[in-house]
């Protein structure tokens, strides 16, 4: 175990650690140093080499100091409480990889029973070969209905019974949520009721029928995007480390409708260069998918690898743009926001993320006249049901259904 003389030798090694990560990130070192230099004098003034205590003192005497937290306050508070966390983790020789520190954590059963439950129901879903963000929403589903148990002091599942489970979807856990949200958790707690009647956590066999079964469909106009933001995504971004990849990504998504999921883990394998098709297996369904890819996203492609993509022996075709090289693991990276605000668009889009422009490949493909099996096809949907809500997106088909409204009359502008 490494002890450290004085605090300058911790934030020293902490520092030469952080390099030896990769992070070459200039606001992360930035703060690190404007952080570290403020607490060397609280530490050398109490005579100790590191107090987290102390450290979480200082940080919240710099916030209540902070009356207008702006976008770039928020950032240097973020990076100040990481730089103690990094310390603290230093001090106790448990700094071995760059970390990312959560604010909050889902909230957990408390009792030792609950928890073994929740660990080997998690088991059992990797058992079962769920994918990970699966995994995740079905156990915190399951905490979420434990929880509700333990506050109403109930700690043996086998006390359950089918009326305090009816309550428990009368309880001010699903107040004020969206019918399609409360719909899920119910599908994601039946599971996980089946689960414990299976393996003998309950006296009856029947529990999972106290469960609502009623489902309320909810039906929204598709959103697109328009020509003039379509184009200025596709735009030039210099200034951006991830320029290349992020237009290779949107190029994928609006030329052949892939899913966030789908690009993250396409393979350099999964593209015929000369064929000029794309060949997965798709993460969602698990449906193989064959889509021809024109030559403007292949460029795009191309270019990344070329002029942009960091040497890595990782197969992903889109990696980190900023150190530690590794594999996308969330669609966040491709999130459009920072570039929509870069163009200072008054006539914003609805939403930022990768899923508007796939609806937007399928709202161009229907405006051309194209089927809908193939239009569903091309999706990779295995509900061809599904691609009639892209009909919401062709404004002029929409109007021949416009109905007269001759029948309803009506007085200085407002119906009486």
């Amino acid at each position: 175990m490494i002890k450290f003389k004085n605090f300058k030798e911790l934030s020293d090694d902490t520092l030469d650690k952080i390099l030896s990560f990769g992070i070459t990130s200039k606001t992360v070192i930035k703060y690190y140093k404007r952080c570290v230099k403020e607490l060397e004098g609280i530490m050398n003034t109490h005579n100790t080499v590191f107090d987290k205590e102390l450290a979480f003192m200082w940080l919240n005497q710099v916030k209540e100091n902070t009356k207008n937290l702006n976008r770039s306050k928020y950032v240097s508070l973020s990076c100040y409480r990481r730089t103690i966390l990094l310390l603290y983790d230093n001090f106790n020789n448990k700094l071995t990889h760059w970390k990312i520190y959560y604010k909050k954590y889902s909230e957990k059963p408390k009792s030792e029973k609950y928890l073994k439950i929740i660990e080997e129901y998690i088991e059992y879903l990797k058992a079962c070969n769920y994918q990970k963000n699966t995994i995740c929403f079905k156990a915190r589903c399951a905490k979420n209905l434990l929880i509700y148990l333990e506050k109403i002091k109930i700690y043996n599942f086998k006390e359950c019974t089918h009326q305090i489970l009816s309550n428990y979807f009368l309880s001010e856990h699903f107040q004020n949520r969206k019918p399609a949200g409360i719909n899920a958790e119910i599908l994601r707690a039946r599971h996980f009721i089946c689960y414990l009647e299976k393996y003998g956590y309950t006296k009856s066999q029947t529990l999972h029928y106290a469960l609502p079964t009623f489902k309320i469909q909810e039906k929204h106009i598709v959103t697109i995007l328009d020509a003039n933001i379509e184009k200025s995504l596709l735009k030039n971004f210099p200034k951006f480390p991830s320029n290349l990849r992020n237009k290779a990504v949107y190029l994928l998504a609006l030329r052949c409708g892939l899913r966030a999921c789908d690009i993250i883990n396409l393979k350099f394998e999964n593209i015929d260069f000369e064929k000029k098709v794309i060949r997965i297996v798709q993460k969602k369904t698990g449906v193989p998918l064959t889509l021809p890819i024109d030559n403007e996203t292949l460029n795009a492609i191309i270019d990344y690898v070329l002029k942009e993509r960091r040497k890595t022996d990782i197969d992903n075709v889109f990696i980190s743009s900023k150190a530690p090289i590794k594999k996308l693991e969330t669609r966040g990276a491709f999130c459009t926001k920072s570039r929509i605000n870069a163009l200072s668009i008054d006539n914003k889009p609805p939403q930022f993320g990768i899923h508007i422009m796939r609806r937007t490949y399928a709202s161009k493909l229907l405006r051309n006249g194209i089927e809908l099996p193939v239009i569903s096809s091309a999706l990779g949907q295995e509900d061809k049901n599904r691609v009639h809500q892209y009909l919401s997106t062709d404004e002029e088909k929409m109007k021949l259904c416009a109905l007269e409204i001759d029948d309803f009359p009506y007085k200085g502008g407002a119906f009486k």
